[in-house]
């Protein structure tokens, strides 16, 4: 039994309030045909709308088999809509990307049956009203006519014991309406139907009970005796589950929401590309730095040299003067080392690159590399891609990067010669100093590519002994004259060179940044190193207010496009309230739409951030001579990728929530009613 007591809703009209009705009370049998007539604008569609819960009045109560309504939570509404309450609604309101049969399904699936069911139950309703098949007919298609049947077939699908009719034959012409009339009529019989109808002639020959809602009063016709009435218990259906429902409407909101689907997947796409290229080039910096590592082992070598500050007679200003500190002096200060040796600095005799030949042939310049033993026992070998290292005992077998290999033909076992002729003055005279190799290739090593040119590594110690058989004009060898030369003028340029071991280059390199005047100990690669980590330091400190600066975006404009498409589906959400759908399932909708868009953009982002890095990477070893800088992070377990589907699980999941979920909640919180309203 279905009863209102009290039931009062007013409009607010310019400064004045108008009561639609006012402390209306009315009790309806368990069956039978109740016509509601009025003015438009009277409130008769609100009236139908505040029986569906749908809208709220402002007092009054509702009851059902004594229940009363309106102190339900959300859920207990839902459930009367979904399973005691049929609407029909004045324009029918029809998902016009749904078929006829899929429209007449929507109340079975949101009850929880399942959709192969819900169908077929749908197809067998739709024989009784067609002659020719229309259930796959798409709603948008069908006639005036076909939408009414579709609408009464939809609203009375799940048998219903109470039925709503919002002018349901205010578009039909007389034969059609007549039709619908005879329907509701016969429905009627066994199950209370409330109607909203202009067409007094019609409702008339129709109604059982004649009810007028004028000057905020519902009256009950003079055509038509009041009659005391009895009621049946409803029985309350169990809720279902909707899983087939969600799966359902999922996969007819992608045809149409085709454009709305590709802009969420190309946002979704752009957000997570640039922020998975942003942290990959910050690993591949970072893995440049730490690859750094195993090709430094070619340059354990560093320059010791001294300067000392002289003040100019009357002058603020001062004077760096160089000197060569003896032997003796460069050992003490380096004491502390056991792994460390002092050698001779020749390679101010050597250009910085000079020309060579390959079988004969002239080449572009090279550029000599000491390592004071090529046999680089102990070491770590990974740096070697091809070849073998070989005995550092002799001048004639060398090492050279892949820079200088890359322009021979056969690199392994290429002959490569190298002249070159020097002067300088010693105690005033001229000395000359002619040097000549004969090189053979034995291994190829990495190198660093921002010190890309080509290079031999060659063993300093053989270099070492070649000079001590090569005698000067003044009888005396180049490493005899070193040995003499602390102090003097004409050898303040001269410095020595440190060999270390591996396990000595962090300590050494500590020692050398607290090195106080007058030594100087520099090393090319870890001045090109440290400036590039300080770079990269810096550059990483940044990343974490992007990363916030990314989310923050990546919200609104998920959220934006979630907004968007909530506007454009308000009828069709609406409809499903109408139905029954709850609120959170009404979220969920919309979270397996926009959640898989979202999904589907990060794992594009995510399956093509592996070639883009890669051809950003060789973009960048073309123009500037850095590879491997752009590295996307992942791990392997089993040789499947681990890292990187996790962050971008999270982070879809962050969007999820933040810029779907919650933002979509809220809004539901609002009526939909009238979206469903056409008085």
């Amino acid at each position: 039994m279905l009863r209102v007591e009290g039931l009062t809703k007013s409009i607010q009209e310019g400064e004045k309030t108008r009561f639609l009705f006012k402390d209306v009370s009315i009790s309806f049998s368990d069956h039978g045909l109740y016509v509601l007539e009025g003015r438009s604008g009277s409130g008769k569609s609100t009236f139908l709308h505040i029986l569906a819960l749908m809208e709220k009045a402002e007092r009054g109560k509702i009851f059902l088999d004594g229940e009363e309504l309106l102190k339900r939570n959300e859920k207990g509404k839902s459930d009367y809509r979904r399973h005691s309450l049929g609407f029909i609604f004045q324009n029918h309101h029809l998902e016009d990307t749904l078929t006829a049969s899929e429209n007449i399904a929507l109340p079975l699936l949101i009850q929880g049956e399942k959709e192969k069911i819900a169908l077929k139950k749908a197809k067998d309703s739709l024989l009784k009203f067609f002659s020719k098949k229309v259930d796959g007919k798409k709603a948008v298609l069908l006639s005036g006519g076909e939408k009414a049947r579709v609408s009464f077939l939809r609203a009375t699908i799940a048998n219903p014991p109470i039925l709503l009719c919002d002018e349901p034959t205010g578009a039909l012409d007389t034969k059609n309406a007549h039709f619908m009339m005879g329907e509701i009529k016969k429905y009627s019989k066994t199950h209370l139907v409330i109607l909203v109808s202009h067409d007094r002639k019609l409702a008339k020959k129709y109604a059982d009970y004649l009810l007028l809602l004028e000057d905020g009063k519902l009256l009950f016709s003079k055509e038509k005796e009041e009659e005391k009435m009895l009621y049946k218990q409803m029985i309350r259906k169990k809720r279902g589950k909707i899983g087939s429902l969600l799966w359902f409407l999922f996969r007819k909101s992608i045809p149409k929401d085709a454009k709305k689907s590709v802009l969420t997947i190309g946002t979704t796409f752009f957000l997570f590309s640039f922020l998975l290229l942003f942290i990959g080039f910050f690993e591949g910096g970072r893995s440049f730095l730490e690859d750094g590592e195993d090709r430094s082992l070619l340059y354990l070598s560093a320059s010791m040299s001294a300067s000392k500050k002289e003040e100019l007679p009357g002058s603020r200003l001062s004077l760096a003067r160089s000197y060569r500190p003896k032997e003796s002096e460069a050992k003490e200060i380096l004491s502390s080392f056991e792994n460390v040796r002092i050698e001779n600095d020749y390679s101010y005799f050597f250009p910085s690159s000079l020309p060579y030949r390959e079988n004969g042939y002239l080449k572009e310049n090279v550029s000599l590399c000491p390592i004071w033993d090529l046999s680089l026992k102990n070491r770590n070998r990974s740096f070697l891609t091809e070849g073998e290292v070989p005995n550092g005992e002799s001048m004639n077998y060398v090492l050279i990067n892949e820079e200088l290999a890359s322009s021979l033909q056969n690199p392994i076992g290429s002959l490569l010669e190298v002249s070159y002729e020097s002067s300088f003055e010693c105690h005033g005279e001229e000395e000359d100093i002619l040097l000549s190799f004969r090189f053979e290739v034995t291994g190829v090593v990495k190198d660093f590519a921002f010190l890309s040119l080509p290079r031999i590594f060659y063993s300093y110690r053989a270099l070492e002994k070649s000079l001590e058989s090569q005698t000067l004009k003044n009888g005396k060898t180049l490493p005899a004259l070193f040995k003499e030369a602390s102090g003097e003028e004409e050898w303040t340029s001269y410095s020595y060179l440190l060999f270390y071991e591996e396990k000595e280059a962090k300590r050494l390199k500590e020692f050398a940044s607290a090195c106080k005047e007058p030594f100087l100990i520099t090393n090319t690669l870890w001045t090109s190193l440290e400036g590039f980590d300080a770079l990269w330091q810096a550059m990483e400190g940044s990343l974490t207010p992007f990363l916030a600066m990314e989310a923050v975006f990546s919200f609104f404009s998920i959220a934006l496009i979630a907004y968007s498409s909530f506007l454009e589906e308000r009828r069709f959400l609406s409809l499903l309230d109408a139905l029954g759908m709850l609120k959170e399932e009404r979220v969920r909708y919309f979270e397996n739409g926009v959640g898989s868009q979202i999904l589907i953009g990060a794992l594009l982002a995510f399956l093509i951030s592996f070639p883009l890095s890669r051809l950003f990477s060789s973009l960048l070893e073309g123009k500037f001579g850095i590879p491997s800088l752009l590295v996307i992070p992942y791990s392997r377990f089993l040789g499947i990728p681990l890292l990187l589907p996790f962050l971008l699980l999270a982070f879809a999941a962050f969007l999820l929530f933040f810029g779907v979920r919650l933002p979509i909640y809220f809004l539901s919180k609002k009526s939909l009613a009238g979206e469903l309203k056409d008085e």
